[in-house]
């Protein structure tokens, strides 16, 4: 049998079968959603009880190979501090205060049997946490950690259901340790059909050598790395707390769906900035903020459209949109009589304009425009505006 035939074989027995193996096959698209019970590290003194640490959250992936994926999720707790205890021993959070906890998930999971209604899936990744208490500039804070996911996944028709017991380990926190349950629904919806497009014919194609693939077909991974110049807002949700525009850097990940003139796409970026106002405002010179150092994750989801560079250098010309979280590092503290570091983020909406231009197989130069919006931001910091650079590899795809 010839690889294009066993990759057909494989592709049709997967489609066969209801759920999970149909949405098993390299370019599906995932989406879902879940409920999640969070046992929070004794640490932060926060109320472990069912009735304040239950919490949802939205899940998006996307496959690209059969059984392997590429996932992010984010989620959010509305908890509050033990009764009779401060978050973190913060006195500016009431005993026993509101606290709202969030997390911001990436990872890449593996699921067995790949061709099976029923199956067991394991995955690990990287996990942003934050807890923002109570008063408007109070204790808060970001930590940067390990995640590890496992759970069952059951075909029910056009839907499945997801159960999963995660754990994020925080060694940037002292090695906190919040451990839970998820479980929800999830779908794999055809973009190609949502938007009325025939789809394209390059996603069923002969497994090719890892050095000829052209352009992108579905189940293909661009994994790359970028520079970029960021234009900030005014403000970056504290009064006096600029960061000053400049350079800063990042990575993405991308899967090419069933019809590869679509792309879901994640990335993050890191720009350590001085701020652009360092005294006055409302702050005492002795606490004001000599740093405002930024970064954000995004995730969008890309049309991608042939583009034909002079030269003779084939491409893509890319628009997308998405959500994004932007936040905000404020080294030496934004408030009277606080020198400790403090924090800041805001969700909002991110909009791209780029273009892939193939540099040789597998190989390709991008450059993007991109706009970050943050609607309930302060008025002088909801739009930042960035310019990017970089190289992505395009891997696999084409099986």
């Amino acid at each position: 049998m010839t690889s294009y035939s066993r990759w057909t074989a494989c592709t049709m027995t997967a489609l066969l079968f209801s759920g999970t193996a149909a949405a098993q096959a390299p370019g599906t698209l995932m989406v879902g959603g879940f409920g999640q019970y969070t046992h929070f590290d004794k640490a932060w003194n926060l109320d472990s009880g069912l009735g304040n640490a239950l919490g949802f959250g939205l899940r998006f992936g996307g496959f690209f190979a059969p059984g392997w994926n590429l996932e992010n999720d984010v989620s959010y707790t509305p908890a509050s501090a033990k009764t009779g205890q401060r978050f973190l021993g913060s006195a500016r959070n009431a005993p026993g205060g509101a606290v709202k906890a969030s997390a911001l998930t990436f990872r890449i999971v593996r699921t067995l049997p790949s061709t099976s209604s029923h199956s067991f899936h394991i995955g690990a990744g990287g996990v942003l946490e934050n807890f923002r208490d109570s008063s408007d500039l109070g204790t808060g804070t970001y930590q940067l950690g390990l995640n590890g996911l496992a759970g069952v996944t059951v075909a029910l028709g056009g839907l499945s259901l997801r159960v999963d017991g995660f754990g994020n380990y925080l060694p940037s926190a002292d090695g906190k340790l919040d451990f839970g349950v998820q479980a929800g629904l999830q779908f794999s919806p055809d973009i190609s059909t949502i938007f009325r497009r025939t789809p394209n014919s390059a996603t069923v194609s002969p497994a090719t050598s890892s050095d000829s693939l052209g352009t992108p077909v579905a189940g293909t991974l661009e994994l790359g790395g970028f520079l970029q110049y960021t234009h900030f807002d005014d403000s970056a949700g504290r009064v006096g707390a600029n960061p000053k525009s400049g350079v800063g850097f990042g990575a993405r990940a991308g899967v090419f769906l069933m019809d590869p003139s679509w792309q879901i796409e994640w990335d993050g970026y890191y720009a350590g900035r001085d701020n652009a106002v360092p005294f006055g405002g409302g702050f005492n010179p002795t606490a004001a903020p000599t740093e405002v150092n930024a970064h954000a994750f995004a995730m969008r989801l890309n049309y991608n459209n042939g583009l034909d560079v002079p030269g003779g250098y084939p491409g893509q010309f890319i628009v997308g949109a998405g959500g994004v979280r932007t936040s905000y590092k404020f080294v030496g503290g934004t408030t009277k009589g606080n020198v400790n570091d403090t924090y800041a983020y805001n969700y909002g909406i991110s909009g791209l304009l780029g273009a892939r231009i193939r540099a040789s197989n597998r190989t390709a130069v991008r450059l993007d425009a991109l706009v970050d919006y943050m609607p309930n931001g302060p008025p002088s910091g909801r739009l930042n505006l960035h310019l990017r650079g970089g190289v992505s590899w395009l891997v696999g795809g084409a099986r």
